[in-house]
């Protein structure tokens, strides 16, 4: 009810030290909650984008286009699920355990927990006992948070054992320690970014889980020029800064953040640093392009730029190349040999994410 929810408003602005705003936000809301009524709601068949922006809180120009792209009953299923809830996923760390042994030694610390449907390595968990950094499978380095799209990004790109890899665009070293993984901890990934504050938690990160073989470096992908001293690479992945608009339920105030033209500017820049990381792979390797985005500035029309100007390069088509993780990634591999998830159909982030091969 109304009033439940203008107590609760009430009460979380005293909790955050707010006591003086609380009868602000108590006379604000109660005055706003005494005039629903008299507000006109959209007609779902005249005006079905701003019927759909207002019951799921969304920009009317983001439903605009998802209408557009996906129809109505899509789009509405779409907004339910990015208002819900999410499960927290984990990747177990298989240099230190199996994800048999995690799920025991955690299932105390969640009243639900599952395993993932496509990522061999995944957690599904809710409704924990305790904050994650207090689990000791958390200290030992069992795990580490990471939703499943991101988990088969690097399925996608699938390094192995003994290789020279490339993690462009680490970040705090997510999937740099996934990388590891799959390499047994045996090889060289170099990990790059601008930011030294995700550097330095990259490299906390990994002494946590025990891995050996990553290298954090500064670099800015935007500026090749700046670029240190880099070898060339058997595989690159490229985690690209992107909108964000594939992680709305987790990220929900991402969608106030960004306007239609927003998305221009980020296809420019992914094309620049993608341009950037695939000088520096070998003849007969594998690039991977992703980001947490299901817009199509942002994932066919990059790959489609870039390929105009390298024709060295093609998608791997889910040949042979890809024959031996498909299995793995399933319905969400598709024809092209890109990865594409869907919050409402997969139960995980919107990931686009394409597998690039140079010719040899």
């Amino acid at each position: 009810p109304l009033s439940a929810a203008v107590n609760t408003a009430v009460a979380l602005a005293k909790a955050n030290r707010c006591a003086w705003a609380a009868g602000f936000v108590n006379g604000l809301l109660r005055r706003a909650a005494a005039g629903t009524g008299q507000i006109p709601w959209p007609d779902p068949t005249q005006s079905p984008a701003d019927a759909l922006a207002l019951e799921h809180a969304l920009p009317r120009w983001l439903t605009a286009r998802w209408i557009d792209r996906w129809g109505v009953e899509t789009t509405g299923r779409l907004g339910v699920f990015l208002n819900t809830i999410p499960d927290i996923t984990l990747r177990t760390n298989t240099l230190k355990t199996d994800r048999r042994r995690l799920m025991a030694a955690i299932e105390k610390e969640a009243r639900r927990l599952s395993i993932t449907q496509r990522s061999p390595e995944g957690v599904r968990l809710a409704q924990l006992a305790r904050p994650i950094t207090q689990m000791p499978a958390y200290r030992k380095g069992w795990f580490q948070v990471q939703d499943e799209a991101a988990q088969l990004v690097s399925h996608l790109l699938a390094p192995r054992p003994d290789e020279t890899v490339w993690d462009a665009c680490a970040g705090l070293g997510t999937k740099s320690g996934h990388l590891a993984q799959l390499m047994k901890n045996r090889g060289t990934i170099v990990a790059t970014d601008i930011s030294s504050t995700k550097r330095d938690c990259l490299g906390r990160e990994m002494q946590r889980l025990g891995v050996a073989i990553v290298h954090g470096h500064a670099a800015d992908l935007t500026t090749p020029a700046s670029l240190p001293q880099l070898p060339m690479f058997d595989r690159i992945l490229m985690d690209a800064p992107c909108s964000g608009l594939g992680v709305l339920q987790k990220n929900p105030d991402g969608k106030w953040r960004h306007a239609p033209e927003d998305l221009f500017a980020y296809h420019q820049r992914q094309v620049i640093m993608l341009d950037t990381a695939s000088r520096r792979l070998r003849p007969g390797g594998r690039l991977v392009y992703a980001v947490c985005s299901m817009e199509p500035e942002e994932n066919e029309s990059v790959v489609k730029a870039f390929l105009q100007s390298h024709p060295e390069f093609a998608i791997d088509s889910c040949g042979t190349n890809l024959a031996d993780i498909a299995t793995a990634l399933g319905d969400a591999l598709n024809s092209e040999g890109c990865l594409r998830s869907f919050p409402h159909q997969h139960g995980m982030d919107g990931f686009f994410a394409a597998s690039l091969m140079k010719q040899a």
